[in-house]
């Protein structure tokens, strides 16, 4: 009997133990998404500078101990707030162009990447704290997230590129670079104008230039100029 009590007893301290450790995992998390909502939408109104430690801390209601536990510092915690919204927008977007009813000559209605553009358009976190961080003059220990925004603009171009020729496939791989800085850039530039009160870009607009480029590249590449052809046609004399 005692050994059956006994082994009770430890099956059941077993039992709140793993209670108690998905407790922890659970209010771990869900302090970590606290800190990093407070850290968002300080940085949305005061900037990286204008945004401390203190300050999401009495913005989240959690001790300054609990965020140090978190995070390292400030910058790993924008390194974070950057990464969080990231991903949260590929997983709300899924692939550029994957909702897209084109033929293969990039005949998707007109705006195949209008949604994308929209999501982008929306300013996630990640893309205004980023050019925040980039236009701000910050110190060489401080351009972590910096960096990290800028490897995103990478991955984001390389994305945008494959979409694109996925598209229009007869876009040569140079020309569908061209255009994905060119996105970028639009989009930049929607965003100050946003900030300035002007009137942003719509999506439409930008997803009807970029589809008119694209065409445009797409024709000249499969046609070639009516010089070339006369060139061909008509023998050179010596």
């Amino acid at each position: 009997m005692l050994i059956g009590t006994s082994t009770t007893i430890m099956i059941g301290s077993a039992n709140v133990k793993g209670v108690l450790s998905r407790a922890t995992r659970a209010n771990g998390r869900a302090s970590r998404r606290q800190i990093l909502d407070a850290a968002a939408e300080i940085a949305g109104e005061r900037g990286y500078q204008g945004t401390s430690i203190s300050a999401v801390s009495k913005r989240s209601g959690l001790p300054a101990s609990s965020i140090y536990w978190h995070f390292a510092d400030k910058e790993d915690l924008f390194v974070a707030v950057i990464n969080d919204s990231y991903e949260q927008w590929r997983e709300e977007l899924g692939e550029p162009g994957a909702n897209s009813v084109g033929d293969g000559n990039g005949d998707g209605g007109g705006n195949p990447f209008e949604r994308l553009y929209a999501s982008l358009g929306a300013f996630p976190d990640f893309v205004r704290f980023g050019l925040m961080i980039t236009l701000e003059q910050t110190p060489d220990e401080e351009r972590t997230a910096r960096r990290r925004f800028l490897e995103i603009r990478q991955e984001s171009l390389v994305r945008l590129r494959d979409a694109l020729i996925g598209e229009y496939p007869k876009l040569h791989h140079a020309q569908a670079d061209e255009l994905a800085a060119m996105t970028l850039a639009l989009m930049d530039g929607s965003f100050v104008a946003a900030v300035a009160g002007e009137t942003a870009q719509t999506p439409k607009l930008l997803s009807s230039a970029i589809h008119t480029l694209a065409l445009a590249m797409s024709s000249g590449n499969e046609h070639p100029s009516a010089k070339t052809q006369d060139d061909r046609r008509t023998p050179r004399v010596p």
